[in-house]
Parts: C-alpha cells; sequence; structure tokens
C-alpha cells in the first residue's frame, strides 16, 4: 500500500512534468497574437481535438507498421522515420488543425494559423508525453528530455505549417491560387520532413546522429522563436 501511494504521488508529478512544457508554449504563442487574442475555448476545443488526434495517428502508425516491413535496417528506419511517423502525424493534426479552423469567423489574420496549430500539437505532445512516460515506467530524466526535446519539437513544427497556413489563406482570399497552392503544400510538406528528420536521426542512435540531434533542437528553438515573432509582427488583416 505504501509502494502503491508513492509511486502514485510519483506519476503524478511525472504527468505533470509531461504537460508543463505544452502550458508554457501555448502561453508564449497566445500572448504574442497581440492584435486580437483567439477566443479561450476555441484554443481548449483545440488542444482537446489535439489530444483526440494522437489515438487516430496512433491507429494509422499501427496499421502501417504492420502492413510495411523491409529487410533493410536503414530504409526500414528511414521509412518508419518519414512516412509512418512524420507524414502520420503531421498530416493527422494538419487535417484537425485544417476542418476546425478553416472557415472559423476568428480566423481573420495570418498568425492565427499559427496559434490554432500550436495548441492542435501541444494537444497532441500532451497526450503522447503521458503515454510514452506512463508505459515507458519512465523516470524524471524521461520526463525532463521529452519536455525540453520532444513537446516543443511538435510545437516547432506546427509552427512551421501554421505559418504557411496562414499564407495560404491570405491568398485564397486574393485569388492568387499559385501562391496558395504553394503554401498549402508547403505546410504539409515541410512539417512532415522536419519531423522525419528528427526521428530518423533519433533512431540512428550513434554519436554523430545525436550530435546533430542536439544541433538541431537548438536550430529548432532559434527559428521558431524568431518566425513566431516575424509572424506576430508581420500579422495582416485576412
Amino acid at each position: 500500500m505504501v509502494d502503491f501511494v508513492t509511486n502514485f504521488g510519483r506519476t503524478d508529478v511525472l504527468i505533470l512534468l509531461a504537460m508543463l512544457p505544452s502550458f508554457i508554449i501555448g502561453f508564449i504563442v497566445y500572448k504574442k497574437d497581440v492584435i486580437e487574442k483567439e477566443p479561450v475555448l476555441l484554443l481548449l476545443k483545440l488542444f482537446l481535438f489535439g489530444a483526440l488526434s494522437t489515438g487516430v495517428a496512433l491507429f494509422f502508425e499501427i496499421y502501417m507498421q504492420k502492413i510495411f516491413s523491409f529487410n533493410n535496417d536503414v530504409f526500414n528506419m528511414f521509412f518508419r522515420s518519414f512516412i509512418i511517423i512524420g507524414l502520420c502525424e503531421e498530416l493527422v493534426k494538419w487535417l484537425f488543425t485544417y476542418v476546425i479552423t478553416w472557415k472559423q469567423k476568428n480566423f481573420n489574420y495570418t498568425y492565427d494559423a499559427i496559434v490554432y496549430s500550436v495548441f492542435i500539437a501541444l494537444g497532441f505532445a500532451t497526450v503522447e508525453n503521458i503515454m510514452v512516460i506512463l508505459f515507458n515506467n519512465g523516470g524524471l530524466m524521461l520526463s525532463l528530455l521529452r519536455g525540453v526535446i520532444t513537446v516543443p519539437a511538435h510545437a516547432f513544427f506546427a509552427i512551421l505549417s501554421g505559418y504557411y497556413l496562414g499564407l495560404a489563406k491570405k491568398y485564397m482570399i486574393r485569388g492568387w491560387k499559385k501562391r496558395y497552392n504553394k503554401c498549402m503544400i508547403l505546410s504539409i510538406v515541410l512539417p512532415v520532413l522536419m519531423h522525419g528528420l528528427f526521428d530518423f536521426l533519433l533512431f540512428a542512435d550513434n554519436t554523430i546522429s545525436l550530435i546533430l540531434v542536439a544541433i538541431f533542437i537548438i536550430y529548432l528553438y532559434f527559428s521558431s522563436y524568431f518566425k513566431i515573432i516575424n509572424a506576430s509582427k508581420e500579422s495582416k488583416k485576412l
């Protein structure tokens, strides 16, 4: 009984640590929406649907893993990183963001798309983080590592997706079809490629790949920060 209570308390702390990065990143992105804040209920809805999207992505990942199997370890790792995980997760998050927000009356500035994409991604990352920590009997170090690396990575991919999704809506309203098509494609393809590269380097699990992961994460932190700053300043009425 004492062990149960002790472990339960410890699990609570780990879950809180798993959720904390999402709240911090969400707050930062929300604060940078300086022109017109998005409704809190809409953001909560996006976060909850983002959490739901975790199960949808997991469903596709499990079945694709069963269907596709390759003898070549490198190709198998590449396919798993870019297609099974990168494509499935980013496409599902993109679809949830698009379906819920594209025709939203509140979607009236280009920066709004970043806010929407990030809150979907944070809902996804929070549930994924909790699942990984609980199912792998994760300790404090795993929680901290995922809080510093994995959860922010999901948010960074979402910032990239939302940036181009906001531009796509602006170009659609202005009737610039070629620019609209280009930005819509980039809003999906770039996050998939970045996510795939991130996972591929992690799966490689050698000294060089881990150094590259560290460099990649630092790049994501800085590039995402400046993209938020610039997108917030340059946010245009749609």
